[in-house]
């Protein structure tokens, strides 16, 4: 049971990563629709904020409700009543799965955040005609590197708040 968990947990890491990573672009495409006409974008804000819910819904079930998700899907069921030795303590692995997440980001975006400014400064030489989003590009890059270097620098306390989620359920299911 305990690895389906760490299994589990490490995948909603995965898709918060990808939430993390869309929500600066989401902000802002939000934020055009209301400066612009908003009759003629309802539908683009109902399924952002949608794919916002769905988004963190998953992230809520994978990382804090796993033990609910290994019963649902009868994950243990073929293990019998034998448990499986697992030495490592998931806190650990969690921690590990954080750090890479964040490298991830990182390394990912760099290469854009530079390009960015590259092109916002090409942008800025260039005629009145070709000029447009200005540093809305920048911005949204550089927040995706911010993202991924708060997970580095704050591994220890993403870990903590989700093992104290985790202890706080356990406790909750095992005094009923």
């Amino acid at each position: 049971m305990i690895l389906f968990s760490i299994i589990l947990k490490v995948l909603g890491l995965f898709v918060l990563k990808d939430l993390l990573v869309a929500l600066p672009g989401l902000l802002t495409g939000l934020s055009f629709i209301m400066e612009n006409d908003f009759n003629l974008s309802t539908s683009f804000v109902i399924a952002q904020v949608l794919t916002f819910f769905i988004y963190f819904g998953l992230i809520y079930v994978l990382l804090f409700r796993t033990r609910w998700v290994t019963e649902q899907l009868k994950l243990t069921k073929e293990f019998g009543d034998e448990p499986l030795n697992f030495p490592i303590n998931p806190a650990t692995v969690l921690t590990i799965a954080v750090m890479i997440i964040g490298g991830l980001i990182v390394i990912d975006i760099i290469p854009i955040v530079v390009n960015q400014f590259l092109q916002y400064l090409h942008r800025r030489q260039a005629p009145m005609g070709i000029q447009n989003n200005g540093l809305q590009d920048v911005f949204i890059a550089l927040l995706k590197l911010i993202i991924g270097l708060l997970l580095l620098t704050n591994t220890r306390q993403v870990v903590q708040f989700i093992e104290r989620r985790r202890k706080k359920r356990k406790t909750e299911t095992s005094d009923e």
